[in-house]
């Protein structure tokens, strides 16, 4: 998807409507499943932020091991998510932590973390943020991610993500192409993610938990829609961890 204006300063930008904030937390971990709220609440989550007082997506003050860091459950999409980046890198934030489900392209990555090591950039956010001469965005985080998730004794594969924005558009032949890329995983916002990180200056890591798959040609559900609330705990303390390890 070729596109050329990358380069341009925008018309509108966060940092006309919002201000640093004293004190803000470098790093934040953020989420599209507002089930980590509840895991959240171990470590005295308590709202601090919203982009406007209308808006459901709030973001989060949490305490671990004597640090304070930011938590945030936004809504899905690469659109989204950018956008708030874009808010939160005016605010203050330098790091940013993202985890979320995945659906698995080959059988063995069921159930496992994958930290992705390129993303392809099947998606119209990341063609605005950095050039058009690449298919993908090597994450230059990976190894980061690997060290803390291989310390805490998660079974994981490093592997390439297929980001699409058509959730209902996975099409054999889409699957077949990004299979044959090495894709492992398909998400919504992994490209949009690191191409943004580029184009801010902002470091970017993330992991995914397998949920559903199209790994045998048809969807498996899978746990998309039942995980344990131990799961969901042991996904949220792996992000505290990466967070505590960049702070």
């Amino acid at each position: 998807m070729p596109f050329k204006y990358y380069n341009e300063e925008p018309i509108l930008s966060p940092k006309q409507i919002l201000k640093p904030i004293a004190g803000w937390p470098k790093t934040i971990i953020v989420t599209w499943q507002n089930s980590f709220l509840k895991s959240a609440e171990a470590y005295n989550a308590k709202p601090v932020w919203s982009f406007t007082k209308q808006s459901r997506e709030k973001v989060y003050e949490i305490s671990y091991k004597g640090k304070k860091f930011s938590f945030a459950p936004i809504g899905i999409g690469g659109p989204n998510t950018a956008s708030f980046m874009e808010e939160q890198a005016i605010l203050g934030a330098k790091n940013f932590i993202f985890i979320g489900s995945c659906g698995a392209l080959v059988n063995d990555a069921k159930h496992r973390i994958i930290v992705p090591d390129k993303a392809y950039r099947d998606e119209g956010t990341s063609w605005h943020y950095i050039p058009d001469t690449e298919e993908y965005i090597s994450i230059d985080t990976v190894n980061h991610t690997v060290n803390v998730v291989r310390s805490l004794g998660f079974d994981y594969e490093v592997g390439n993500v297929w980001t699409t924005d058509a959730v209902y558009r996975e099409t054999p032949s889409a699957v077949k192409y990004y299979k044959d890329k090495g894709c492992v995983a398909v998400d919504m916002e992994c490209a949009s993610i690191m191409a943004a990180a580029k184009a801010l200056n902002v470091n970017a890591y993330q992991f995914f938990f397998t949920a559903d798959s199209l790994a045998s040609g048809s969807w498996k559900k899978g746990r998309l829609l039942h995980m344990a609330k131990t799961a969901w705990d042991a996904y949220l303390n792996l992000a505290l961890e990466l967070a505590d390890s960049i702070s």
